[in-house]
């Protein structure tokens, strides 16, 4: 229908294969607009937009329907160098085989079209109809496009790079990014490839070389980058870069914070970005560098200005507070913050982004941990609209994590759609697909399903972590899951060897609830290997079992409502090994399970009613050691550990 068709395309110009004629498709001589369209007499084929009069065999051979429809017109898919023309983007592409010649300056300005719907595309999200612009754009200026027009063949392979990242397509990525580092002269032209590059990094689990890259651009940049120093000296220097901004910071409020100056320095913006990359990699690979980074972010927008970036910087900076320096509530208010700036017009692309930081790292420290389910969800759904894929799954790891965590039930429902969101989502992402395996692995060990052929087990993730890149978070990850399972298993001189194993986990994860969770069983092991052990085996062994306790003390001090529970389990399990007297060691255990229930812990419901069970076995109360099992094994059923539950009836 040529009648639909043209008012579908109504305003938009293409080339479309034609036998020579004195007219073109809008009916136009060439003398009559020699710049819009008009016949050249020299030409091979006719130019303009499909029309009324178009005739059927220049009719297009194929129809691609848009995924999202846009409430505004895109330019139309024009490639003069090999074949794309598209009609109205809210029915569709079309694709047509053409032979078309033009002269320079009609190039030069289709492939300018191609470029405003290609950004327009971005804009919207549609990165397949984005990236076929950009090929079309660079087709159409051809081999001498970066002599003719070099400005738009820049930004055509530099977008389009960015546009085959996002739609998978690694190897023309590869093949634009090169072209660009060849062609471009100064870091300003070269920039925008360095970030899809360094997001193609670490999408692939290479946070070294993403790391290297990073400080490659901020030299080129002419800004200080902080670098790998031993650690007595890094930790000096994280001491003095928290007084430092601290004392920048003052008493000064989320609202005062977010109303500082915007940041126009284009130098400085850059620079702020490849932090902004920077803190993915450096929190994988150099813990360490992590707040140093966070800081320098900080005080540069503090003295320089905001934009995007800073929302990260304060997000990072909560996590820092939250985590070494232990300051909750002052982290919720840098948290705040950043919300206030990403909510600002131009800045949502961080929303995403710091939905993950902020629930994942800052919330659960002061609000109970279910409630940061919803906005990781609301989280994964933007970073899927905006083409953010990486913090889309970092939201989606995190939402399978707490949901595990909070206590719901393992077959449930949302489980089921968190792996189903996670399977559905095909962007390469190594990270957060070891990190998601881990969480199913969990489940499908409790729930008694076997692995499938050919499928990690947690030291196969670990191996995988350690040997292919050297990623310490993800190896402190697998070993907080392998302590929590071994616990929940009764497996307690396993579980003693991986917490020797394990090193420092709360140094190197800083403060996700995966540490809180390692921290409380880390003191129940120490614990239980003190009750073990004599002599100055059991003595270090409980000092370490004191320390996770103060520690766990603390953070209930502070406000965290989640660890109210484990503390008294914690210190019911103190009393057993101090011999303290039955009525306290019960008061504690009954403590412990009244919490955990109240607050939706169901797992460790029924792990504190289990170690009742053991301690009134020992003392030879079978009333309350029959008591507290049977509702052990309730718990379990309920949580879906079919596992554990098989494991109590047998003995």
């Amino acid at each position: 229908d040529t009648n639909n068709m043209s008012s579908q395309n109504d305003g938009c110009e293409a080339y479309s294969g034609a036998t020579l004629g004195d007219h073109d498709t809008l009916g136009l001589r060439w003398d009559d607009g020699p710049n819009e369209g008009g016949v050249d007499p020299g030409a091979d084929a006719s130019m303009g937009g499909i029309s009324e009069i178009t005739t059927p065999e220049m009719m297009p051979v194929n129809h691609v329907k848009i995924p999202l429809p846009l409430d505004e017109v895109l330019s139309p898919i024009i490639d003069v160098g090999g074949g794309w023309t598209s009609s109205n983007t809210n029915t569709g592409v079309l694709k047509a085989p053409l032979i078309p010649t033009a002269n320079q300056e009609v190039r030069k300005r289709l492939a300018k079209q191609n470029l405003q719907a290609g950004m327009k595309a971005l804009e919207n999200s549609i990165f397949d109809i984005a990236a076929d612009n950009f090929k079309a754009g660079r087709n159409t200026l051809g081999p001498d496009g970066w002599e003719d027009d070099q400005p738009t063949m820049l930004k055509l392979c530099s977008e389009g790079a960015y546009a085959c990242y996002i739609t998978d397509d690694l190897d023309t990525m590869n093949e634009l990014i090169n072209e660009v580092l060849s062609k471009g002269s100064c870091i300003k032209e070269t920039f925008r490839v360095y970030e899809v590059k360094m997001m193609a990094e670490q999408a692939a689990g290479h946070y070294q070389e993403s790391l290297s890259l990073g400080f490659a651009v901020r030299q080129q940049l002419n800004l200080p980058t902080p670098s790998n120093k031993p650690k007595l000296v890094i930790t000096m220097m994280i001491l003095w870069g928290y007084l430092k901004t601290n004392r920048a910071l003052g008493k000064r409020t989320a609202e005062e914070l977010a109303k500082l100056p915007t940041l126009t320095d284009e130098r400085l913006i850059m620079g702020q970005r490849m932090l902004e990359l920077l803190l993915t990699s450096c929190y994988q690979v150099e813990p360490l560098l992590f707040p140093l980074i966070v800081f320098q972010m900080t005080n540069t927008s503090l003295v320089h200005g905001i934009n995007a970036s800073t929302s990260d910087a304060f997000t990072g900076l909560g996590i820092v507070l939250c985590g070494p320096f232990g300051k909750q509530q002052r982290a919720r208010e840098m948290a705040k913050a950043a919300e206030l700036i990403f909510a600002k017009p131009g800045m949502t692309r961080m929303k995403s982004r710091n939905t993950f930081g902020i629930q994942g790292f800052i919330n659960h420290w002061t609000l109970p941990i279910r409630e940061t389910l919803p906005p990781l969800i609301e989280g994964y759904r933007i970073g899927i609209e905006k083409g953010d894929a990486e913090s889309a799954k970092l939201n989606l790891g995190f939402s399978v994590a707490h949901t595990f965590y909070a206590g719901h039930p393992l077959e449930a429902d949302f489980v089921a759609d968190m792996i189903n969101l996670h399977i559905e989502f095909h962007h390469p992402d190594i990270h957060t697909e070891l990190f998601l395996q881990i969480y199913l692995l969990a489940i499908k060990k409790l729930t008694n399903v076997d692995l499938e052929e050919n499928e990690k087990d947690l030291d196969g993730i670990m191996k995988k972590a350690s040997e292919n890149f050297d990623n310490k978070a993800m190896q402190s990850y697998v070993y907080s899951m392998q302590v929590e399972l071994e616990v929940f298993f009764g497996e307690w001189s396993k579980a003693a060897d991986i917490l020797i194993r394990a090193g420092d986990v709360y140094a190197i994860l800083i403060c996700p609830f995966a540490v809180v969770r390692y921290i409380f069983f880390a003191g129940l092991i120490s614990l239980k290997a003190a009750s073990s052990s004599i002599g100055m085996t059991r003595w270090k062994w409980k000092r370490r079992a004191l320390k996770s306790i103060k520690l766990i003390r603390v953070w209930v001090e502070r406000g965290n409502v989640n660890v109210v529970h484990s503390l008294h389990l914690l210190e019911a399990e103190l009393a057993v090994l101090n011999g303290s007297k039955s009525h306290e060691v019960q008061r504690s255990y009954m403590s412990a399970i009244a919490i955990a229930e109240k607050n939706e812990f169901i797992q460790d419901q029924a792990l504190s009613n289990e170690l009742a069970s053991a301690y009134f076995a020992r003392s030879g109360d079978d009333s309350l050691r029959d008591y507290h099992m049977e509702n052990a094994i309730q718990c379990y059923s309920q949580w879906g550990a079919t596992a554990k539950v098989e494991q109590l009836t047998k003995r």
